[in-house]
Protein backbone atom coordinates (compact mmCIF):
# COMPACT_ATOMS: atom_id res chain seq x y z
CA UNK A 1 0.00 0.00 0.00
CA UNK A 2 2.77 2.37 -0.92
CA UNK A 3 0.25 4.55 -2.77
CA UNK A 4 -1.10 5.63 0.61
CA UNK A 5 1.94 7.79 1.26
CA UNK A 6 3.32 8.22 -2.24
CA UNK A 7 3.87 11.74 -3.55
CA UNK A 8 4.56 10.42 -7.06
CA UNK A 9 1.05 10.86 -8.45
CA UNK A 10 2.00 13.56 -10.94
CA UNK A 11 5.07 11.73 -12.22
CA UNK A 12 3.46 8.29 -12.58
CA UNK A 13 0.36 8.15 -14.79
CA UNK A 14 -0.22 4.46 -14.03
CA UNK A 15 -0.40 5.19 -10.30
CA UNK A 16 -2.77 8.07 -10.97
CA UNK A 17 -5.00 5.78 -13.08
CA UNK A 18 -4.99 3.10 -10.38
CA UNK A 19 -6.00 5.63 -7.73
CA UNK A 20 -8.69 7.05 -10.01
CA UNK A 21 -10.16 3.57 -10.54
CA UNK A 22 -9.92 2.83 -6.81
CA UNK A 23 -11.82 6.02 -6.05
CA UNK A 24 -14.46 5.09 -8.63
CA UNK A 25 -14.91 1.62 -7.09
CA UNK A 26 -15.14 3.07 -3.60
CA UNK A 27 -17.78 5.52 -4.81
CA UNK A 28 -19.69 2.59 -6.31
CA UNK A 29 -19.40 0.77 -2.96
CA UNK A 30 -20.69 3.84 -1.11
CA UNK A 31 -23.69 4.25 -3.41
CA UNK A 32 -24.48 0.53 -3.35
CA UNK A 33 -24.28 0.42 0.44
CA UNK A 34 -26.58 3.42 0.75
CA UNK A 35 -29.16 1.85 -1.56
CA UNK A 36 -28.82 -1.48 0.23
CA UNK A 37 -29.57 0.26 3.53
CA UNK A 38 -32.61 1.95 2.04
CA UNK A 39 -33.96 -1.31 0.60
CA UNK A 40 -33.36 -3.20 3.85
CA UNK A 41 -35.31 -0.56 5.75
CA UNK A 42 -32.28 0.85 7.59
CA UNK A 43 -33.30 4.39 6.60
CA UNK A 44 -36.93 4.10 7.71
CA UNK A 45 -37.29 4.79 11.46
CA UNK A 46 -40.33 2.55 11.93
CA UNK A 47 -38.87 -0.41 10.07
CA UNK A 48 -35.47 -0.06 11.68
CA UNK A 49 -36.92 0.21 15.18
CA UNK A 50 -39.02 -2.90 14.54
CA UNK A 51 -36.00 -4.77 13.17
CA UNK A 52 -33.77 -3.96 16.14
CA UNK A 53 -36.14 -3.63 19.12
CA UNK A 54 -38.98 -5.79 17.83
CA UNK A 55 -42.67 -5.02 17.46
CA UNK A 56 -45.09 -6.71 19.89
CA UNK A 57 -48.12 -5.79 17.76
CA UNK A 58 -46.72 -7.75 14.81
CA UNK A 59 -45.26 -10.47 17.06
CA UNK A 60 -41.78 -9.51 15.88
CA UNK A 61 -38.99 -10.48 18.26
CA UNK A 62 -36.15 -8.06 19.02
CA UNK A 63 -32.78 -8.72 17.45
CA UNK A 64 -30.73 -11.07 19.59
CA UNK A 65 -27.31 -10.00 20.82
CA UNK A 66 -25.34 -12.35 18.55
CA UNK A 67 -27.06 -10.96 15.44
CA UNK A 68 -26.54 -7.43 16.68
CA UNK A 69 -22.84 -8.06 17.27
CA UNK A 70 -22.50 -9.67 13.85
CA UNK A 71 -24.04 -6.67 12.06
CA UNK A 72 -21.91 -4.19 13.99
CA UNK A 73 -18.76 -6.28 13.54
CA UNK A 74 -19.17 -6.53 9.77
CA UNK A 75 -20.14 -2.85 9.40
CA UNK A 76 -17.21 -1.66 11.49
CA UNK A 77 -14.72 -3.72 9.51
CA UNK A 78 -16.05 -2.83 6.06
CA UNK A 79 -16.52 0.86 6.68
CA UNK A 80 -13.25 1.27 8.60
CA UNK A 81 -11.37 -0.34 5.73
CA UNK A 82 -13.29 1.76 3.18
CA UNK A 83 -12.54 4.92 5.17
CA UNK A 84 -8.85 3.98 5.34
CA UNK A 85 -8.75 3.73 1.56
CA UNK A 86 -10.79 6.90 1.07
CA UNK A 87 -8.58 8.88 3.44
CA UNK A 88 -5.45 7.57 1.75
CA UNK A 89 -6.81 9.02 -1.49
CA UNK A 90 -8.11 12.20 0.12
CA UNK A 91 -4.72 12.96 1.67
CA UNK A 92 -3.47 13.66 -1.86
CA UNK A 93 -6.18 16.29 -2.39
CA UNK A 94 -4.90 19.88 -2.14
CA UNK A 95 -7.29 20.88 0.69
CA UNK A 96 -5.84 22.41 3.85
CA UNK A 97 -4.64 19.91 6.45
CA UNK A 98 -7.09 21.08 9.12
CA UNK A 99 -9.98 20.55 6.71
CA UNK A 100 -8.79 17.02 5.96
CA UNK A 101 -8.53 16.27 9.67
CA UNK A 102 -12.03 17.59 10.33
CA UNK A 103 -13.42 15.38 7.55
CA UNK A 104 -11.61 12.35 9.00
CA UNK A 105 -12.83 12.95 12.54
CA UNK A 106 -16.39 13.61 11.36
CA UNK A 107 -16.49 10.47 9.21
CA UNK A 108 -15.13 8.22 11.94
CA UNK A 109 -17.49 9.87 14.43
CA UNK A 110 -20.45 9.18 12.14
CA UNK A 111 -19.30 5.56 11.79
CA UNK A 112 -19.05 5.21 15.55
CA UNK A 113 -22.47 6.79 16.22
CA UNK A 114 -24.01 4.66 13.46
CA UNK A 115 -22.74 1.43 14.98
CA UNK A 116 -23.41 2.38 18.58
CA UNK A 117 -26.90 3.31 17.43
CA UNK A 118 -27.72 -0.37 16.96
CA UNK A 119 -27.15 -0.97 20.68
CA UNK A 120 -28.82 2.27 21.75
CA UNK A 121 -32.01 1.43 19.84
CA UNK A 122 -32.04 -2.13 21.14
CA UNK A 123 -31.21 -1.55 24.80
CA UNK A 124 -31.97 2.10 25.61
CA UNK A 125 -34.80 3.65 23.63
CA UNK A 126 -36.24 3.58 20.14
CA UNK A 127 -35.75 7.32 19.76
CA UNK A 128 -32.06 6.67 19.10
CA UNK A 129 -33.09 5.32 15.71
CA UNK A 130 -33.07 8.90 14.44
CA UNK A 131 -29.44 9.38 15.58
CA UNK A 132 -28.51 6.12 13.88
CA UNK A 133 -30.20 7.03 10.58
CA UNK A 134 -28.70 10.53 10.61
CA UNK A 135 -25.22 9.16 11.30
CA UNK A 136 -25.58 6.55 8.55
CA UNK A 137 -26.71 9.15 6.01
CA UNK A 138 -23.94 11.54 7.10
CA UNK A 139 -21.32 8.80 6.79
CA UNK A 140 -22.38 7.94 3.25
CA UNK A 141 -22.64 11.62 2.30
CA UNK A 142 -19.12 12.36 3.61
CA UNK A 143 -17.66 9.29 1.92
CA UNK A 144 -19.30 10.20 -1.38
CA UNK A 145 -18.23 13.83 -1.21
CA UNK A 146 -14.62 12.99 -0.40
CA UNK A 147 -14.55 10.48 -3.24
CA UNK A 148 -16.03 12.97 -5.70
CA UNK A 149 -13.34 15.47 -4.67
CA UNK A 150 -10.69 12.79 -5.18
CA UNK A 151 -12.11 11.83 -8.57
CA UNK A 152 -12.04 15.47 -9.68
CA UNK A 153 -8.49 15.90 -8.42
CA UNK A 154 -7.15 12.65 -9.90
CA UNK A 155 -9.03 13.12 -13.15
CA UNK A 156 -7.50 16.43 -14.14
CA UNK A 157 -4.31 16.56 -16.13
CA UNK A 158 -1.02 17.62 -14.59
Amino acid sequence: MKFVVSKEIKERPALRLMLLLLAAMLLLFTLAAFFQHSFKGYLDPVELRALIAGNPELFQEPMILTDLLEVVHVNLFLYTFALLLIFSLYLHHPDREIKKQIWMIAAFGALLVDNLGWFAVRYLDGVFVYFKITADAALHFMMGLMLLKCLAFLGKKG
